[in-house]
């Protein structure tokens, strides 16, 4: 019997309204995640460039959602199209009340990432059925790794397993390489980044050669 985890749809609403709220987790240049406020699920979207360059971590923004057209993509069953003016709202969540609203969605450390171990999964085995995005509150870590290729890894421990991810978050990835340290972690991470990382956000790649792979889109303070 499969232990993976289900996914919930996003909650839709037909009548019109001036906009749902959605908590902003991560904003990057080609996908958000965010926190629908109403049903309390995650889901994966794309803000107009003018909002995205604006977003910070549990800013509130108003928008109007719909499901993404069929088919679905089965590595993204979180995806929602923001339909109309998306609108911020001056307005941040507190972090307290935050993190007791992401307390429900982190990963649970019984189970596989995602559903599956590994670092990848082949697209064609992707159903759609299970999470392409998570949220991980590290036992430790996280430590920032940079390679000599460019790229920058986090390595982190839940319970007995150690995972190492590459980060895809452009900001994250160019503040760490500019500090030259090839291991950044505890204090020294603190210092580069001026907070201090407590909550991971995981989410599959697009497919490349046939495989999703599990990226690191963002910590959150």
């Amino acid at each position: 019997m499969s232990t993976l985890q289900k996914v919930e749809n996003p909650r839709t609403h037909q009548r019109k309204r001036s906009g749902e709220k959605l908590c902003i987790l991560v904003a990057g240049p080609g996908e958000c995640i965010a926190i629908d406020m109403a049903s309390g699920v995650l889901i994966r979207s794309v803000l107009p460039d003018s909002i995205q360059a604006m977003c910070g971590s549990y800013e509130l923004v108003e928008a109007n959602k719909r499901p993404v057209s069929e088919p679905k993509d089965p590595s993204r069953p979180e995806a929602v199209r923001l339909e109309g003016n998306v609108n911020l709202t001056g307005k941040r969540v507190r972090r307290r009340r935050a993190h007791r609203i992401i307390r429900p969605l982190l990963a649970p450390k019984s189970l596989p990432l995602l559903g599956f171990r590994g670092p990848a999964a082949s697209y064609w085995t992707l159903s759609g059925n299970h999470p392409s995005v998570t949220i991980v509150a590290p036992d430790r870590g996280p430590l920032m790794l940079s390679r000599k290729d460019g790229s920058v890894w986090v390595r982190f421990g839940m319970g007995r397993t150690v995972e190492e991810l590459p980060v895809v978050d452009p900001r994250i990835s160019s503040t760490v390489k500019a500090n030259g340290a090839t291991r950044m972690g505890g204090k020294h991470l603190y210092q580069v980044l001026g907070w201090k990382p407590k909550l991971i956000v995981i989410a599959l790649s697009m497919p490349l050669d046939g495989y999703c792979y599990k990226t690191v889109v963002g910590l959150l303070p």
